[in-house]
């Protein structure tokens, strides 16, 4: 339905799975929220608070109300009861885009010992673009415009990743569903330092046109050659998942069949 589980594995055999269980914000005043109210995917990443600790941020789109809902776990050593080790409330965001239908999150190193929160998120057949910085703080969403125009043929679930390209080696690559099939690939050059450089392109051809699909994956992975292969998994219409991969050396993307 509309509430968000967790659950975690072990990190050695046998690899037991424990969960699910209720997502659940303990307040520093002993108020219980629970996630609720969700809609679409849900995303969860982890983040650089700073050096002694890491906190995790879990987001999904709100049911009611627009915008996207945003829970966060205290990890740091520091906090204590009833805190400590417990999921925290924090304000929804994106409200003024509406119903959002997608989302996608990552955690961004742009800078030494600065870390951000990146989204895209999905409405309609747009895509919208927004980030948190260290200090806490949402930017104003923007629209995600590619080579300098609106995109209208975003469909389903899309993918973010920091990548190891570009002189840097901090580009962002995003890929979505296309409403008219197939699968998109967009990428922004972050080497520049100046956040007024940093603009989205289409990296490669619409691929995978033999299918419509409605959500995906996307990693970089180690294979090939530095600074490695990216790794696409794709969910058809039809149920299939589809495995892409893209040539760290000819940047072109290919289909390695479905995954049975």
């Amino acid at each position: 339905g509309d509430r968000v589980v967790y659950l975690w594995r072990e990190a050695s055999p046998p690899w037991k799975w424990h969960g699910p269980y209720p997502v659940i914000a303990v307040e520093r005043d002993d108020r219980r929220i629970a996630f609720t109210g969700a809609a679409g995917n849900v995303v969860l990443v982890r983040w650089n608070h700073d050096a002694d600790h890491q906190n995790w941020e879990l987001v999904a789109p709100a049911a009611n109300g627009g915008g996207v809902l945003h829970f966060w776990r205290e990890n740091s050593p520091d906090a204590e009861y009833p805190v400590r080790d417990e999921w925290r409330l924090a304000p929804r965001f994106l409200q003024r885009l509406g119903a959002v239908d997608a989302v996608t999150m990552i955690e961004s190193q742009l800078a030494e010992r600065q870390y951000a929160l990146e989204v895209v998120a999905r409405v309609g057949s747009q895509l919208w673009f927004a980030w948190r910085n260290h200090a806490l703080q949402w930017a104003e969403p923007r629209l995600l415009e590619v080579d300098g125009h609106s995109l209208f043929e975003a469909s389903g679930t899309p993918s973010l990743i920091q990548s190891g390209y570009g002189t840097k080696g901090r580009n962002f690559e995003l890929v979505t569903p296309r409403t008219a099939g197939g699968l998109l690939h967009l990428w922004r050059n972050n080497d520049s330092d100046d956040a007024a450089d940093w603009r989205w392109r289409r990296a490669a051809p619409v691929f995978g046109l033999a299918r419509h699909y409605r959500s995906v994956s996307l990693i970089q992975g180690s294979l090939g050659v530095e600074p490695g292969n990216l790794e696409l998994a794709a969910r058809a219409d039809d149920g299939q998942v589809v495995h892409f991969w893209r040539s760290a050396i000819t940047l072109q993307w290919q289909e390695a069949g479905s995954v049975l």
